[in-house]
């Protein structure tokens, strides 16, 4: 602190609040003014919010080693991405297989330049290497990169939202070492775990500033420089209704249960879900999965009828896509003999129950014929404006297709083929046809248009499409996520549509209420909300972070007339205009490792009395903003700046204590809220145990290696870091009593491994703590917090 410990603070003199403010931003500015930056980035003309969230984004990494742009869908996080990135010497884009072509094309434009008359040579552009993501799903790849001056860039980062698969696992091990920057506008689809999982890539403590979500979309204008880009607003019409057959729920809900294969389980609660999602997206989709069954059922009674039953790899080796099984011996394919009797009693059950319901859907269906009766009227209410329909299943696009096949200019895109009125049609083409602005093409020819698209899902991520202008939902997906993704093809920025429409068409209630459907969805999107999105009510973490540091830019713009030098604390005193409330206030703390000033808001008698939470720090910046400045009495300030100095001294106290024992300056930033992975706890606890197992005279020659241990172990970022730890605490020596030259040899593993090798640090703790850093009177505060700036908020009752 300011004054020596043990002392009662001295009063600093005050200072006009707007210079105490202007001081704070200055001090808690991360990065450099941008206002020398170009607002071009090759061909493409950037806005002033565009290169905002770029710096913000570019801040956050230097800080974290990462970040995740939540950006809204059709908000340009590519060009944000393609910002931070002419900062780096290397950058390796990964993005799912569809969208690579697109990156390609904007890395492309942003990397063409036209030289100004006064430049000399071209600016130094980065080397960009384009990933598909999907690759990383088949074989382990090498390191990305081993240095902070290489950029990966993850497109659409929710598809690695799970952590126990092979892509996850692959990339975590290729990221290890770069920055990471993720981009995905909804990273949250079922839990909240998913957000903890995707910012693991770079970090095992999340912190909500880690996430950046603009309220203002920021987007150049591909190509142009002319006005501003507009987004249009959805609007969203009454739900259409598919009147359905309330037999056919009762058949699928009292659906027996099936004969599981050798290696499954019981699953008819399952099975009954699977076909209740298929009937509510349309007859055709249940018609086809009742077939799928039939096929399987068919499978495993020829094979009990051999005497086997089947694994589910077994069954799938004689039964062909819908509608066919080959010709096969199941004594031949498959090897376990069982008593068949019993089995067969229980398939045969389930088989006459499939063929009853299917018998029955077949006379008493109806609903597809209704489905396509409403979308010709949405034709017909948006006869000039493209239309493009979703569905989950490809047998609803099929049926759906066939049924308004008679109008001219519809089309159909599944993941096996793509048909217009002509035949057989490429994806790229058929894009062409119905979105030419968005594909960058011509516009076709009138006969050629496609004014009807009914699509899968296939189209619902990373793809263009701004000149549809209205949307329908031919079922609900299973998570909101997906569901914001198929509006956001349409609804981005430079759409040409002031407003785009999204219809859906829902089932019958009986069937909504069983299926859950829109109650799963509404589940999640709160979920999205609380976490990442947030309501003009209820902002999110990321929301309060970016309001917290719109209001210290607010700070940092303000006018000052004061010239006089910096004093040791910059002070201030404010009235809160309701008296009913208590003394706080803001202070500005330097840590003792020269790392980032430490903002606190600081309430005496409070539990706690210090406190660092966005929502306190906004809620505390907005009063200070709103309250009044006048006359300070000595007499009344000076024993509340003693309370305040004394809960802050406390908290120092806690904080060099912490640093005592052991913790890093890193751990010490967040001590109050971080907490040691079960890695980092085995690590330290395997450590200590085989440094009992040393000599003094040997812990003596081992200490720099081991403090070097020690420090990475708490340091620890990134899911690829923690599983090389994991490693390395497998080979750890036994608990019996092991030699000196065991616990030497895994002691000097450590250094074997690239991963944990590199991220040891240059120097260890010993090493820094004699660093000294002097505050602006020249004293040394090498091993405690220095107070920076203070600006005291007192009840207008003290006034008076």
């Amino acid at each position: 602190m300011a004054e020596p410990h043990g002392r009662t603070p001295v009063l600093p003199s005050s200072m006009p609040l707007t210079e105490v403010q202007h001081r704070i931003a200055q001090a808690l500015r991360t990065t450099p003014p941008h206002h020398h930056e170009s607002l071009t980035l090759g061909l493409v003309q950037l806005l002033p919010t565009q290169l905002e969230t770029a710096v913000h984004v570019r801040s956050i990494i230097a800080r974290y080693g990462g970040a995740l742009l939540a950006d809204n869908v059709g908000s340009g996080k590519t060009f944000v991405a393609l910002a931070v990135a002419r900062h780096y010497q290397l950058v390796h884009i990964v993005a799912p297989a569809t969208l690579l072509s697109m990156w390609w094309d904007a890395v492309q434009r942003t990397s063409t330049t036209t030289p100004a008359p006064e430049q000399t040579r071209p600016p130094k552009r980065p080397q960009v290497q384009v990933h598909s993501l999907h690759q990383f799903s088949r074989r382990r790849h090498a390191r990305l990169a081993s240095n902070t001056s290489t950029l990966v860039v993850i497109d659409e980062a929710h598809q690695l939202r799970h952590a126990n698969t092979a892509r996850y696992r692959a990339l975590a091990h290729a990221v290890t070492g770069a920055h990471t920057l993720l981009l995905s506008a909804t990273p949250l689809h079922n839990t909240a775990s998913e957000l903890q999982t995707l910012c693991a890539l770079f970090t095992r403590q999340v912190q909500p500033e880690m996430i950046v979500r603009q309220s203002t979309p920021s987007v150049p204008e591909s190509g142009s420089t002319q006005g501003r880009v507009h987004r249009p607003t959805i609007v969203e019409h009454r739900i259409r209704p598919i009147p359905q057959n309330e037999e056919t729920l009762t058949k699928i809900l009292t659906l027996p249960a099936p004969l599981p294969t050798r290696d499954g389980a019981a699953a008819g609660a399952f099975i009954r879900l699977g076909l209740l999602r298929a009937w509510c997206s349309s007859d055709a989709a249940l018609a086809g999965a009742l077939r799928r069954r039939q096929l399987r059922g068919q499978a495993l009674r020829d094979a009990l009828h051999a005497g086997r039953h089947p694994t589910a790899e077994e069954l799938r080796s004689w039964v062909i896509g819908e509608s066919d099984g080959q010709l096969a011996f199941p004594e031949l394919l498959v090897t376990h003999a069982v008593e068949a009797m019993p089995l067969l009693l229980t398939l045969e059950h389930h088989l006459q129950a499939i063929t009853a319901l299917t018998h029955h859907h077949g006379l008493t269906s109806t609903g597809d014929t209704v489905r396509a009766q409403r979308l010709r009227e949405i034709m017909h209410r948006h006869a000039d404006v493209p239309i493009i329909a979703f569905s989950q299943f490809e047998r609803t696009v099929i049926a759906m297709y066939r049924a308004l096949a008679d109008i001219a200019g519809v089309g159909m895109l599944t993941s096996s083929n793509g048909r217009i009125a002509s035949g057989p049609i490429q994806r790229e083409e058929l894009l062409g046809f119905f979105a030419p602005t968005a594909q960058g093409r011509p516009p076709p020819p009138p006969h050629q248009a496609v004014r009807l698209l009914i699509t899968t899902d296939l189209l619902a991520e990373g793809v263009n499409l701004q000149d549809a202008g209205v949307v329908v939902h031919l079922d609900l997906p299973w998570t909101h996520a997906l569901l914001t993704q198929r509006v956001g093809r349409c609804a981005r920025l430079g759409s040409p549509h002031q407003a785009v429409h999204v219809y859906r068409l829902r089932s019958s209630a009986h069937a909504t209420s069983a299926l859950r459907a829109e109650a799963r969805i509404a589940q999640k999107a709160s979920l999205a909300r609380r976490h990442v999105a947030g309501t003009r009510a209820q902002p999110s973490p990321p929301e309060i972070s970016a309001r917290l540091r719109e209001a210290i830019e607010t700070w940092d713009r303000a006018t000052t007339a004061s010239s006089q030098e910096c004093p040791s604390v910059a002070f201030s005193v404010c009235w809160r205009r309701d008296a009913r409330r208590t003394t706080q206030a803001l202070a500005l703390l330097h840590p003792p490792d020269a790392s980032h000033p430490r903002l606190l808001v600081v309430r005496p008698g409070g539990s706690p009395p210090v406190l660092s939470g966005s929502h306190t720090l906004l809620a505390t910046i907005r009063a200070i903003s709103g309250s009044e400045e006048g006359a300070v009495s000595r007499a009344a300030v000076a024993p509340e700046y003693e309370r305040v100095h004394r809960c802050l001294t406390r908290w120092v106290d806690r904080q060099t204590a912490a640093a005592s024992l052991g913790v890093t300056p890193h751990r010490l930033w967040d001590i109050d809220r971080n907490q040691a992975t079960p890695t980092q706890t085995r690590a330290l606890r395997l450590l200590h145990r085989a440094l009992a197992q040393l000599t003094v005279t040997e812990r003596t020659r081992e200490a720099p290696h081991i403090v070097r241990i020690q420090s990475t172990i708490e340091t620890l970022r990134g899911a690829g870091m923690e599983a090389a730890l994991a490693a390395w605490c497998a080979r750890a020596p036994t608990l019996s009593p092991s030699t000196t030259a065991e616990v030497r040899q895994w002691l000097a593993g450590w250094e074997r491994d690239p991963l944990l090798r590199q991220a040891a640090p240059t120097t260890s703790r010993r090493d820094n703590d004699s660093d000294h850093h002097p505050d602006h009177t020249g004293s040394v505060a090498s091993d405690r917090y220095r107070l920076v700036a203070m600006i005291l908020i007192l009840p207008i009752n003290l006034r008076t």
